[in-house]
C-alpha cells in the first residue's frame, strides 16, 4: 500500500471520528445541558430555549460545512482544461519560465495537462487543483481559494458554537474537575496506581496533560482562522506562502510576467517575459480589494470549473513589467 493511498485510509477514518464526536457532543448540548441542567434543573425556559435554538443551529451549521468541505476529492475544483492558445490573450499573464513557457503534469492520471496559475498537484488526492491553499487531514480533501469561505465559516461556527455550548456548565464543569481532582489525589488507590506511578507524568503529558492538549488544540484552531485570514487579506494561499519563503524543498519560488506584444512596445516577439521579483506576491490586489474578492465568492462552489479565468495580477507589479518590458 502506498503513503497516499495509507493516509487516505486515516483520514476517512478520521472523518468518521469527527462525525460521531460531533453526534455525541450534540446529544450533551441538547438533552444534558439544555434540557436537563437549563430547562428542567434551573427553569430557565427561555434561556433553555435561546440556548438550544442557536447551538442546534451552530451544530447544523458545522456539520453540513464538514461535509461539504470532506466532499469532491476527485471533483473539487480538479483541473480538466485545455491549453490556452496563449496568442490570443492581450493581458499580462504568469508564465513558468523565461521562455513565456506555461507550465504542464504529468503525475497520476494528469497526462502531461496543462496546469494553470496557482494550481498544484496535491499527492495525497492524486490529483491536479486549481487555485490550491492546502490539504487538510482533517477533512481528508483540499481547500481551495473557491472553498476558503467555506472553510473560513466552519472554523468560526465551530469556534463560537463551541464557546456558547460549554458556557452554561463552565463554572460547575470546573468545580467538578476540582473535585474530582482532589478526591483522586487523597484516594489510596489513585495513589498508587496513578499519582505515585512515574509513568503518569509520561502518559498524556502528566496528569493535567488532557486540558494541556485540547488547549492547544484549541488554540491552533483560532491560530488556523488568524493565517487563513492572512493570507486572504495578502492575496496569497498558505501553499504560496510557504514555497515564497522556502519551506517547501525542490518548489520553484520564482515566477515570469509575459507581457503581449500589443502592450510591449517596440518589440517584434510576440510577448516579452519579466521576471517577479522573489518575495514578492503576484496576486495581491490590496486588503481591500481581497477581502472583495472573498467576500464576493459563493460559500458552496459549484466544483470542476468548465471556463477559466486567468488571475487578477497585483498592479504594482504588472505596472513595473510593462516599463521594464518597454526598455528591453
Amino acid at each position: 500500500m502506498s503513503h497516499s493511498a495509507a493516509q487516505r485510509y486515516l483520514e476517512n477514518a478520521l472523518k468518521l471520528g469527527i462525525l460521531a464526536l460531533v453526534g455525541f457532543g450534540w446529544y450533551l448540548v441538547t438533552i444534558h445541558i439544555g434540557l436537563g441542567w437549563l430547562v428542567n434543573l434551573q427553569a430557565k425556559w427561555v434561556i433553555g430555549g435561546i440556548y438550544l435554538l442557536v447551538t442546534n443551529v451552530g451544530i447544523t451549521a458545522c456539520v453540513f460545512l464538514y461535509v461539504y468541505l470532506c466532499t469532491g476529492r476527485k471533483t473539487n475544483n480538479v483541473n480538466n482544461l485545455q491549453i490556452p492558445d496563449l496568442s490570443s490573450l492581450t493581458d499580462p499573464y504568469p508564465c513558468e519560465t523565461h521562455q513565456g513557457g506555461i507550465a504542464s503534469c504529468s503525475r497520476n492520471d494528469c497526462g502531461s495537462a496543462w496546469k494553470p496559475p496557482r494550481s498544484h498537484h496535491c499527492s495525497v488526492c492524486g490529483v491536479c487543483r486549481l487555485d490550491f491553499d492546502h490539504h487538510c487531514p482533517w477533512l481528508g480533501n483540499c481547500v481551495t481559494i473557491q472553498r476558503q469561505k467555506a472553510f473560513l465559516s466552519l472554523l468560526i461556527f465551530f469556534t463560537v458554537t463551541y464557546s456558547i455550548a460549554i458556557a452554561p456548565v463552565a463554572d460547575t464543569l470546573i468545580s467538578h474537575i476540582d473535585t474530582a481532582l482532589w478526591e483522586s489525589y487523597f484516594d489510596l488507590a489513585a495513589q498508587k496506581s496513578w499519582w505515585n506511578w512515574p509513568w503518569s507524568w509520561v502518559l498524556v503529558s502528566g496528569p493535567l496533560g488532557r486540558y494541556i492538549v485540547g488547549a492547544v488544540l484549541g488554540f491552533r484552531i483560532i491560530a488556523s482562522e488568524l493565517m487563513t485570514l492572512r493570507d486572504v487579506l495578502r492575496g496569497t494561499t498558505s501553499y504560496e506562502s510557504k514555497k515564497r519563503s522556502g519551506r517547501i524543498q525542490g518548489a520553484p519560488s520564482g515566477k515570469y510576467i509575459a507581457i503581449p506584444q500589443i502592450l510591449a512596445s517596440g518589440t517584434d516577439e510576440a510577448y516579452v517575459v519579466v521576471p517577479v521579483p522573489n518575495g514578492e506576491r503576484l496576486y495581491d490586489l490590496g486588503w481591500k480589494d481581497n477581502l472583495r474578492s472573498l467576500w464576493s465568492t459563493p460559500v458552496f462552489s459549484k466544483g470542476t470549473l468548465l471556463l477559466y479565468t486567468w488571475p487578477k495580477l497585483n498592479p504594482v507589479i504588472v505596472r513595473s513589467a510593462l516599463r521594464q518590458s518597454r526598455d528591453i
